[in-house]
């Protein structure tokens, strides 16, 4: 079976599954430095690297309906998305735990989408770590 798809052989083992991520997710947010989360929030974006060969790169929205917002208020480590990647490339809805977000600018996002998502990590990487688009001098 492949890696990347988890089994369960109960409801009760996948509870325990999602319930310790979750638990992960909290511990992760609460060690993040305050600066990363304040550029977490609404509006601002995001690349995430894969184990599978590709980032996902998305914007942190704001849900349209009240319950949403009302549940994601008491789940600080929690972040509504809209997430894309080359094998997403119209993006889909979801929340995503702020532990696993690097914020980038607003510049690198749309390079990414010009891209159709095709930006590599170590792009990335390059890019912030040279402060150049993809690492260019």
């Amino acid at each position: 079976m492949p890696e990347d798809i988890q089994c369960f052989s109960s409801v009760d083992e996948m509870i325990d599954y999602v319930t310790q991520l979750r638990d992960t997710g909290i511990e992760q947010y609460a060690a993040m430095p305050q600066r990363v989360k304040d550029l977490l929030k609404v509006g601002n974006h995001f690349m995430m690297p894969t184990d599978l060969g590709f980032c996902i790169f998305g914007e942190i929205i704001e849900s349209e309906y009240d319950e949403d917002r009302k549940a994601l208020s008491a789940e600080p480590h929690l972040r509504f998305v809209r997430a894309y990647s080359v094998a997403c490339v119209e993006g889909e809805l979801g929340t995503q735990f702020a532990s696993n977000l690097l914020p980038i600018s607003n510049a690198m996002f749309t390079d990414a989408k010009d891209r159709k998502w095709d930006l590599s990590y170590q792009e990335i990487v390059a890019a912030l770590v040279l402060g150049c688009p993809h690492g260019e001098n």
